[in-house]
């Protein structure tokens, strides 16, 4: 099964505790870490975006930032938001475009689920059908757990 990790995931995760779903997003990560049959994924934007906040205060950050990525990288596939998915996001005129385009590179990468701390996300996507379904860390894991019990 494959998971789309959204940009304040990873940052949960490179950033740590003083960020409010930070258990919860380090648990995806060994999760996913630990079994082969979930895969993370998130974009080559979202590590853009990152990059971009986490460099810019001197080279210390700079150092830390490029080891965490080197490991995190070890554990979650990079992938690329295609042109048509960006085209698809400014034809739908959607409230937040940025969310929109990586709602539909997870399609496009045949995820399961979209894992997000964005509240506002979650408030546009979480009822729509038609899409992905859009997750918080702690409800994809309360749902991840209850399917073991359910298997047990």
């Amino acid at each position: 099964m494959k998971i789309y990790l959204d940009t304040n995931i990873i940052m949960d995760v490179l950033v740590g505790p003083s960020r409010t779903n930070y258990p919860y997003s380090i648990k995806i990560l060994n999760a996913i870490e630990k079994n082969s049959r979930l895969t993370g994924i998130f974009s080559v934007q979202s590590l853009t975006d990152i990059a971009y906040t986490q460099t810019k205060f001197g080279e210390n950050n700079r150092k830390l930032f490029y080891e965490q990525v080197k490991q995190l990288l070890k554990i979650v596939k990079l992938v690329t938001i295609k042109p048509a998915n960006a085209d698809e996001a400014i034809w739908a005129e959607p409230v937040d475009f940025e969310d929109h385009e990586q709602i539909l590179c997870a399609e496009d990468n045949d995820c399961s689920w979209f894992i997000t701390g964005d509240l506002k996300l979650l408030n546009n996507y979480q009822n729509t059908p038609e899409r992905i379904p859009v997750v918080s860390p702690k409800e994809f894991l309360e749902m991840a757990s209850k399917k073991r019990t359910k298997t047990v």
